[in-house]
């Protein structure tokens, strides 16, 4: 159980990583081809990270609830620390996405 709980912590925790990261360089890449029309393809893999962060932030919460309550002992206190931060992290990488979703709202297309 205590090895099931770190690795859907870890997982979680990286997923958020991956999707935000992922989503950065996809963005990229797609406003570099298609100047105008990129906003659909921005959105269309925004939409992908965050249901790849929201998995990965059940996969946290799970952990999280998994993880033993042992108040006589310390051997659970690193399990629900890594879920905390692997929770506090996809509330992070939630935001960063968002906002980069939400950029071709307020920006122009093509700037220079």
């Amino acid at each position: 159980m205590n090895r099931r709980v770190a690795s859907l912590a870890g997982a979680g925790l990286f997923a958020g990583v991956a999707a935000w990261g992922v989503h950065q360089e996809a963005g990229i890449v797609m406003a570099s081809w298609a100047c105008q029309s990129a906003a659909r393809g921005i959105w269309l893999s925004g939409a992908a990270a965050l249901i790849v962060l929201l998995l990965g932030a059940l996969l946290s919460g799970l952990a999280w609830r998994a993880a033993p309550d042992d108040e006589s002992g310390h051997a659970a206190r690193p399990r629900h620390f890594l879920a905390i931060v692997a929770l506090m992290g996809a509330a992070l990488f939630l935001f960063a996405i968002g906002l980069q979703v939400a950029a071709p709202l307020f920006l122009p297309g093509c700037i220079g």
